[in-house]
């Protein structure tokens, strides 16, 4: 019988032999707990006999508990579960969303990583906390308190450049975080631990009860009416920055959703788009932010005479698969992010409307002004708060409903002639 091949973490075991309640001498098999115990004893997790008094058979035994997950992991280090778990070439976690059809983008990836990277591990390392096991609710919540009296985690190393190599482009030392960036840390952190538990790596959830930290709440700024209004009294520099913002305000889409927006998605002569895709930078054509698709999102005329406009001036013509917002290089990408972004900067500038307002305020300018025009749950479907499926209920949106948002986005901003 060929020799079994075990795929489990490796932990670190001893195999000791005593005597059980019958005077019998059997071999134990103690798993060890990453802590030290008393005079620098070893501390074990678990103490389990294998029921046998041959050692060979006992080893066997103590490898098929952990096949079978009757016990915790307490070997593999804590750096190379989180890091490698945020990792899209070595986590499990993460090749199991993407067969759920749950693919996250790279840049979100990245973050993840290096907020696990500099704001949890030289905390827990520099304690030697440097296991899965030595985790619990009172170093987490310690943890957690720390990062938020202090907003950065004083012991984090720079990596070592090798002499006569630029730092340029490497890892910088972090600055203090805010408790909304506190909280998006404890996020990546918290959702590793738990697959661990689902993975049976451990017994419990060690972060449990250790809430999120309590944020300001600021005021996110949007836009008035009257400064929309100056804001689209004429057509801009360059025809798709002004359209996207036009489009962007009276549906609510976020500036991927806006970017990835193909011409097989817009139905102009029913007033409606599909919003069915996002362009990220680095990772291309994805589906909308959390699978939150939206089937016609109906759009006002003076939209529609904005997107016209571009068509006319697209190189692509009629292709179904073209971007609206199209790249003059390439009918496989969208407009260069910047050439929204800057045309909206200076547009304001120009017409001297302060700053503090973002490409991504017109989402929530349309959500403030559409609250109470129509009813929430419509709401909600409209801008992609929830994982909306598309279902054949959405297939098709009503006249009725059509109208029911074409008129409440009316107001938003006034026709003008393109």
């Amino acid at each position: 019988m060929p020799p079994l091949i075990y795929q489990t973490m490796s932990v670190d075991y001893h195999i000791l032999k005593r005597k059980n309640s019958k005077g019998k001498a059997i071999y134990y098999v103690g798993f060890l707990s990453d802590l030290t115990g008393k005079n620098g004893k070893p501390k074990y997790i678990a103490m389990k006999s294998t029921g046998q008094s041959n050692r060979v058979a006992a080893e066997k035994a103590a490898r098929l508990m952990l096949a079978d997950g009757m016990v915790l992991a307490s070997r593999d280090t804590l750096r190379a579960y989180l890091l490698n778990f945020w990792d899209p070439a070595k986590s499990e976690y993460l090749r199991s969303q993407r067969a759920e059809g749950r693919d996250h983008n790279s840049n979100y990836l990245k973050n993840n990583k290096q907020r696990i990277e500099q704001y949890v591990l030289p905390y827990f390392e520099k304690r030697g906390i440097k296991k899965l096991s030595g985790l619990n609710r009172k170093n987490i919540l310690e943890w957690r308190n720390y990062l938020f009296e202090h907003g950065s985690i004083p012991e984090y190393e720079l990596p070592v450049i090798p002499e006569g190599e630029s730092r340029r482009g490497t890892a910088k030392r972090p600055a203090n975080i805010s408790a909304s960036t506190q909280n998006k840390v404890r996020q990546a952190f918290f959702v590793a631990l738990q697959w661990a538990v689902d993975m049976g790596m451990l017994p419990y959830h060690p972060g449990s009860g250790v809430k999120r930290v309590k944020e300001s709440k600021t005021e996110r700024p949007i836009f008035q009416i009257a400064e929309l209004e100056k804001l689209f009294s004429d057509p801009w520099e360059d025809l798709r920055a002004y359209c996207a913002c036009m489009l962007a305000v009276t549906t609510g889409a976020r500036l991927g959703e806006v970017r990835g927006l193909k011409l097989k998605n817009t139905h102009l002569e029913k007033g409606y788009i599909d919003i069915l895709t996002n362009y990220v930078e680095g990772d291309g054509l994805k589906g909308p932010k959390w699978g939150s698709e939206r089937v016609g999102v109906p759009i006002p005329e003076t939209t529609i005479q904005a997107i016209r406009a571009v068509l006319k001036t697209s190189p692509y013509g009629s292709e179904p698969e073209s971007y609206i917002f199209y790249s003059t290089s390439s009918m496989q990408r969208p407009v260069d992010i910047k050439l929204i972004t800057e045309g909206l900067k200076k547009r304001m500038k120009t017409i001297g409307i302060n700053g503090g307002r973002t490409f991504h305020s017109f989402r929530h300018t349309y959500v403030s002004h559409l609250r109470g025009s129509i009813p929430e749950a419509k709401l909600i479907r409209l801008v992609g708060h929830t994982n909306t499926a598309i279902t054949d209920q959405y297939t098709h949106t009503s006249e009725e409903d059509l109208k029911a948002v074409r008129d409440a986005v009316s107001g938003i901003i006034d026709s003008h002639k393109i």
